[in-house]
């Protein structure tokens, strides 16, 4: 660890020294140096970190149980194992655990709450643009953030994220009683909600469709299976209900 932070402290310094020597230095010369380095400043440090964290735990304890069979599982070997992380992809050694059930575990990595080779932070970027953007269109703004990863892979992560999940567990429900005014789309009894004031136009439901649905789904060349459309719409309806946030936090409290 400590060798990591000589080294960026001593970039930091001739990247100083080197813009400082420069007559009448322009914004965007500093910017491109400065944000190049930083980038694998975070990258390096990010790494050096969690590496010194999973090692520490390899070696103790000698016994964990297994969440297979429950049974006591042993200390096994080290397993090196890249992932991606907004500070780039690093690479960690972890200590792992076999049972004499055969299972073989990493508790380091069940602590983390990774999905996948992605952390709760980075899925949670990849499933945001996916639910505004078609997803060639989701994997190029990601790639401009230094987040790598195919349209296929984004589209096999969205129905694979959502599997078993309803939007509906994550929004707050809003009693009736709070004084805010709720529309109900009818054609039915018009004479009786119209005298209580209520609406009874399709406009409201048919606007929520079109911002909620149609925005995104029905793009130009865009074919949908019912499995495909449901998931998409799933991390939709988190983000137009401001519950995204909830979701995520109740992703990380389940890894916790």
């Amino acid at each position: 660890m400590s060798d990591i932070v000589a080294e960026i402290k001593a970039e930091m310094e001739v990247i100083f020294h080197d813009l400082s020597a420069i007559e009448d230095v322009s914004v965007s010369t500093v910017e491109a140096r400065v944000s190049a380095a930083a980038a694998s400043w975070t990258q390096r440090l990010s790494e050096a970190v969690l590496s010194e964290a999973a090692s520490s735990e390899a070696v103790s304890p000698v016994r964990v149980p297994c969440p297979s069979c429950e049974g006591d599982s042993h200390r096994y070997r080290c397993r090196a194992r890249t992932f991606t992380t907004v500070c780039g992809v690093v690479r960690v050694s972890r200590g792992s655990y076999q049972c004499q059930c055969g299972h073989i575990h990493v508790p380091w990595d069940s602590k983390q709450g990774l999905k996948g080779q992605y952390t709760e932070k980075v899925a949670a970027a990849m499933m945001r643009l996916a639910a505004q953007l078609n997803y060639r269109a989701a994997a190029l703004e990601l790639k401009h953030h230094g987040i790598h990863v195919s349209h296929t892979t984004l589209h096999q992560k969205v129905l694979a994220w959502s599997e078993g999940e309803e939007a509906t567990t994550y929004v707050d429900e809003e009693p009736l009683d709070t004084g805010s005014r709720w529309y109900i789309s009818a054609r039915m009894q018009y004479q009786t909600f119209t005298e209580k004031g209520y609406q009874i136009g399709s406009g409201v439901i048919e606007s929520a469709c079109k911002h909620v649905v149609a925005e995104r789904c029905k793009q130009a060349g865009m074919r949908w299976s019912k499995p495909g459309i449901n998931a998409i719409l799933f991390w939709r309806c988190l983000l137009k209900n401001d519950a995204w946030d909830t979701y995520w936090d109740t992703q990380e409290k389940q890894a916790a």
